[in-house]
């Protein structure tokens, strides 16, 4: 089988091709582009550090995930406590307001 033409040499050859009227040859498709094989590494080897490199991203995304849930608790652990202490300081201000006999904003 002939080596796959490129560039110039493939319009030349197509151009030769078109001026005699004969059919056109059986040309190879050029190679598709992609990732090329990795030199002294079997199709195992390559598997197998696929799978490690897999294991790796997989365990990364879980500790990015547990580090994410924990900043969430926190926050919401915050958020919890500052609405009770709102709560609070709220109860504590409506008290002192009712002691003057006055109505709190909103209330007739």
């Amino acid at each position: 089988m002939a080596a796959p033409l490129h560039g110039l040499e493939l319009l030349r050859v197509a151009s030769e091709v078109i001026a005699s009227g004969t059919n056109i040859p059986d040309v190879p498709a050029p190679k598709k582009r992609g990732r090329k094989p990795t030199p002294g590494m079997t199709e195992e080897d390559r598997k197998r550090a696929r799978l490690l490199k897999n294991r790796r991203t997989a365990e990364n995304s879980r500790r990015r995930k547990l580090v994410y849930l924990q900043n969430l608790r926190s926050e919401r652990d915050d958020a919890v406590a500052e609405c009770e202490r709102l709560r609070a300081d709220n109860s504590r201000l409506r008290a002192l307001l009712a002691d003057r006999g006055l109505k709190p904003n909103g209330e007739c």
